[in-house]
């Protein structure tokens, strides 16, 4: 990104999260309908490095690389711990509607050092400052209709809408976001028991995946967008994504 004339910043980021919950089923008197609360907790660990360079001094840094380019850079170490919580209504099998605070409460401690060797020698002395994670109140509806005769080659056929981050305009005005890229749209086809075809819109941008069901195997590939910026079609970018379940 470029935060100022003339200069380049790239940031190297790595985060490691834990996370335990535990969910449980309210049975309502009409027996189709359903009402389920979660709870999640949390914990991580990030590390991040932010180098910042003029237009003139790259050419002498791609030419003399190495790992020290990244070592002799300031270096932020957060740590955090939070929890989450979400309660879903299912009436009848067919409409579902779940909302999920996530960071209710999430607390951080950053330490900021000189260097990332400073940190890897403890030779430094890091800054200290505290902070929280802004709440992100989201809210989704599903529709599965019943499908009658044509139930024998389309299995599951399922339409979702969704409203992330509801309250951002007061949680974290400054790096709000326009409307339009809260909302996300999707439509899932589950085929011949094993194939899900999917498709919607995610920040303004289209969206498309595959799942391959093996039962022990479950095989997920995802094409979707992304708006870098508060603003539609400002920054836009595409992620290639595979994902592998393993059941036991």
């Amino acid at each position: 990104s470029s935060k100022s004339p003339l200069t380049i910043t790239g940031t190297a980021r790595e985060q490691v999260t834990l996370a335990g919950g535990y969910a449980f089923r309210i049975p309502l008197a009409e027996g189709t309908n359903s009402l389920d609360i979660g709870f999640l907790l949390k914990g991580s660990l990030r590390g991040e490095v932010e180098i910042t360079k003029t237009l003139l001094e790259l050419p002498d840094l791609f030419t003399s690389i190495s790992f020290d380019t990244v070592t002799d850079e300031p270096f932020l170490f957060t740590t955090g711990m939070g929890i989450d919580a979400g309660i879903r209504f299912a009436f009848s099998d067919v409409f579902s509607f779940g909302i999920v605070g996530k960071d209710l409460y999430t607390p951080t401690m950053s330490q900021s050092y000189p260097t990332v060797n400073s940190f890897i020698d403890g030779t430094g002395t890091p800054v200290l400052s505290y902070g929280l994670v802004p709440l992100d109140l989201t809210a989704g509806l599903m529709f599965s209709p019943r499908l009658g005769r044509i139930g024998q080659f389309i299995n599951e056929l399922a339409f979702m809408a969704d409203y992330s981050d509801i309250l951002d305009f007061l949680t974290h005005p400054a790096t709000a976001r326009n409307p339009i890229l809260h909302a996300s749209l999707g439509a899932e086809l589950r085929m011949l028991e094993i194939l899900m075809l999917r498709a919607g819109f995610n920040d303004g941008l289209f969206a498309a995946g595959l799942g391959i069901d093996l039962s022990i195997v479950g095989i997920h590939i995802a094409m979707y967008g992304n708006e870098l910026s508060t603003e539609p079609g400002i920054r836009p970018i595409y992620n290639a994504q595979i994902g592998i379940e393993l059941r036991f």
